[in-house]
């Protein structure tokens, strides 16, 4: 069975002053409307320390870093079940990610976690990025989290920082 997470939209209203600026901005950044606004919405967020909402990380007591996706909204609605990662595995999918955003290839080659098994592969689809985790062949699921490039950038920050306080441990 494969699971795949829902991706939201939603609308904004702005006066068409705004869009014919926004525009503007984007087109002098070299990217669309809405990839410029994801950009602007990152950095801001950083600015303030608000954390990616639905993104759940955390290091456990045997030293591996636990990442899971939840409903942006609903905290209790896990979207994406809990992956144990080991630093290594963490800085390999961080690294696996970043090449994608590079325009590296396509599909990056799967590798199974030591700790659970599962088989993870991420790939770029369309303008947007991957994650899939298959789980071990007793199970047999799949799960999928698209994000699009902002997003992918702060999974990529958070996986590197889980990676240096496991380490640190």
């Amino acid at each position: 069975m494969t699971t795949t997470a829902p991706r939201d939209r939603a609308s904004i209203l702005l006066p068409r002053e705004r869009i014919a600026q926004l525009k503007l901005l984007a087109a002098e950044e070299g990217c669309t409307t809405t990839e410029y606004l994801e950009d602007t919405i990152r950095i801001r967020a950083r600015k303030k320390q608000i954390n990616l909402p639905g993104l759940r990380i955390g290091h456990l007591e045997s030293k591996l870093l636990a990442i899971a996706f939840t409903d942006p909204e609903d905290a209790s609605k896990l979207l994406f079940p809990m992956l144990e990662l080991s630093a290594g595995e963490a800085r390999h999918l961080a690294s696996e990610l970043r090449s994608l955003l590079k325009g590296g290839q396509r599909v990056r080659p799967a590798f199974e976690t030591e700790e659970q098994g599962h088989v993870i592969e991420v790939y770029r689809q369309a303008r947007g990025i991957i994650l899939a985790m298959h789980e071990h062949e007793a199970a047999g699921n799949t799960y999928k989290k698209s994000f699009t490039r902002s997003v992918t950038l702060d999974v990529i920050d958070w996986l590197e920082a889980g990676a240096a306080t496991v380490e640190a441990l």
